[in-house]
């Protein structure tokens, strides 16, 4: 009689899951591949092109440390070529490309090309970040997909892309921060809240002024939420091991930066207000780019604006504000709709932006709308958890389904890859000129040389800089760095690049580097005053004493009637910065090592008190007749 064979037949329906999980996989790799390729082809088609608005500016920005490294072999502390001489590493826009992943592409690359490469790195980092925490929220490859392309490259990144706030790129950082946060909720895991740590501090070293502090209140909001929800610390635990290490890592850049900004603070006024009807233009309306404008804005030009998601994005959020319920879709949806209301403006003296206005960081900030492009990002994810946790078992059960979710993300994506190509198209498109470098430094009230046309918002700096010359009528530091104490060559009081004051000696520059000049004199009558035609700042030395400021340069006085004086820029701040770093790096690798080591020290002394107590307690008890 013949049977049937016992082994078991391994069932359809799981392979067919892999399948389409391996199918996700793929299509979603070549959406993000296909909308970034779209989004940022044009600005490859002539690398030799630069940037118009603000990349000047960013340029010269990143310059000043492949000049101080290739050039002058030296580190970029000081930038003698915008405005009459400003701190560069103390600057907080300035040298982000030094500590920086991208540093090897500007001393290896030409400059404008490695702009090109910094802004795709960038956005590869952004992806991946995005993607990886929309992984926290949902299994479907699709949303995970459609949160990282749509958070990545939308209308607000290509804006500001495309008109030099190279800063922005830094928000790239910001769902790497939030994803290292979210595991670090999870019980068992806090050490995870030292990659948030990091990914804040390298915000902070590459120039993220507006990135950092929305990305921390972004975090200090969801840590509180989820504490409430979750009815649990940890998250606020991660929270303070983020925001400790981010404040130590980043001690060597972050003290020098509040040492400057306590001489040039920065207090601007913010009553801008946009409504409901301009807000949904912003949001949804295709006819905006650098040029065109969907709605009237309150100043500043539509770029610091317009953010195009499309109405099935904006259809989106509207069903994640109503319906992500669970602990973890709830607290992103109500940080997402804060972020959102505070875009909005000064529209009442109660409203989020009037009262945050008020606090320190936030008081030196303007344009609301910048809390769009961040406060997308935990709506998007709070619609990815919701609807993700509806589609899933129906899609467990029709696996058909899986195809049919990606029609719709499909849809928004290459939408809004479309209108952000369109953008990018007028990025860059300023011809360089042919500059040749001066073999001597010197001061000018304009560069001998310009873009074509000219579109540059802070003028030629970077060109200025390539030919070794400062411009002093530049736009690119706080306040101008005014008042000058550096005179241009031409000017009526110009006495050379350093002089005696009472004209008693004669004096030459013999060795000049950024942050160095050393000078030999003769014939001077010891006491005299010696002037470096260069703006004064309090970290100049001279032969490593302080140096004074004399009608706003540097200065200081000799003792003999002739010798060498070496005036020298070295932020006074960085040591205790590098302290700051050193302790945290420590704490990081041997904390944990030693609190395990005083908690067990506690623990044994502990046990040794009470064995005495219990000893003591024995002898002290009267002793009872045995019957």
């Amino acid at each position: 009689m013949l049977t049937r064979p016992t082994e078991r037949i391994p069932p359809l329906l799981p392979s067919l899951r892999a399948l389409a999980t391996a199918g996700g996989v793929v299509v979603a790799a070549a959406m993000l591949v296909l909308a970034s390729s779209r989004v940022v082809a044009p600005l490859f088609d002539n690398v030799s092109l630069q940037g118009i608005h603000d990349w000047d500016s960013s340029a010269a920005m990143r310059y000043i440390t492949v000049l101080s490294l290739k050039t002058f072999h030296e580190l970029p502390w000081y930038n003698p070529y915008l405005c009459g001489g400003f701190p560069a590493w103390p600057y907080s826009d300035a040298t982000p490309n030094l500590v920086s992943i991208f540093l090897p592409f500007y001393l290896t690359m030409p400059i404008l090309t490695a702009l090109r490469a910094e802004i795709l790195g960038n956005l590869v980092i952004s992806l991946l970040g995005a993607y990886a925490v929309a992984a926290r929220y949902t299994t479907s490859i699709a949303l995970r997909a459609l949160v990282a392309t749509m958070y990545t490259l939308n209308g607000r990144w290509a804006l500001q892309t495309a008109t030099g706030h190279a800063w922005h790129l830094q928000y790239a950082l910001a769902p790497v921060a939030l994803f290292f946060f979210d595991v670090a909720c999870d019980r068992g895991r806090s050490k995870w809240a030292l990659g948030g740590g990091i990914a804040i501090a390298m915000m902070v070293y590459q120039g993220g002024l507006y990135p950092v502090p929305h990305t921390a209140l972004l975090l200090g909001c969801m840590a509180f939420l989820k504490a409430v929800l979750d009815r649990s610390a940890r998250p606020l635990i991660a929270l303070s091991i983020a925001g400790a290490s981010a404040i130590g890592l980043s001690g060597p850049k972050l003290l020098p930066m509040i040492e400057l900004m306590t001489r040039y603070p920065r207090i601007i006024e913010s009553n801008e207000v946009i409504g409901i009807d301009q807000l949904t233009a912003m949001l949804t309306s295709p006819a905006q780019s650098v040029r065109q404008g969907a709605a009237p804005v309150p100043a500043y030009g539509w770029h610091e604006w317009g953010m195009y998601i499309g109405w099935p994005m904006l259809l989106a959020m509207g069903l994640a504000l109503m319906f992500a319920r669970r602990a973890r879709d709830n607290a992103a949806r109500i940080v997402g709709l804060l972020f959102f209301v505070l875009s909005l403006g000064a529209f009442s003296k109660y409203a989020p932006w009037t009262i945050l206005h008020k606090v320190p960081v936030f008081a030196s900030q303007h344009v609301p709308s910048r809390f769009m492009y961040l406060g997308f990002l935990p709506l998007t994810l709070a619609f990815a958890g919701w609807f993700g946790g509806v589609l899933e078992h129906p899609i467990a059960r029709r696996l058909l389904l899986h195809i049919l979710v990606w029609i719709p993300v499909w849809y928004c994506v290459m939408d809004v890859a479309s209108v952000s190509r369109i953008t990018m198209e007028q990025a860059f498109g300023l011809k360089m000129p042919a500059v040749a470098w001066h073999p001597v430094f010197k001061h000018v009230v304009w560069p001998a040389y310009n873009y074509e046309p000219r579109g540059a918002w802070a003028g030629p700096s970077l060109p200025a800089m390539m030919s070794n010359e400062g411009f002093l009528g530049c736009y690119s530091v706080p306040d101008r760095a005014e008042p000058h104490g550096a005179v241009a060559t031409s000017a009526p009081g110009y006495r050379g690049e350093v002089h005696f004051e009472d004209d008693s000696g004669t004096a030459t520059i013999v060795h000049w580097s950024p942050n160095r000049a050393e000078v030999e004199y003769a014939g001077a009558t010891p006491g005299a005053i010696l002037v470096y035609n260069m703006n004064y700042d309090p970290n100049w030395r001279a032969d490593g004493r302080p140096s004074f400021e004399h009608q706003h340069a540097v200065a200081t006085r000799v003792t003999a009637s002739r010798g060498t004086v070496e005036f020298r820029y070295f932020p006074r701040m960085l040591p205790w910065g590098l302290l700051f770093f050193g302790t945290t790096v420590a704490l990081a690798l041997w904390g944990g090592r030693l609190l395990r080591f005083w908690q067990i020290a506690i623990r044994r002394a502990s046990h040794i008190v009470q064995s005495f107590g219990r000893e003591g307690a024995t002898k002290a008890q009267p002793q009872m007749p045995v019957c």
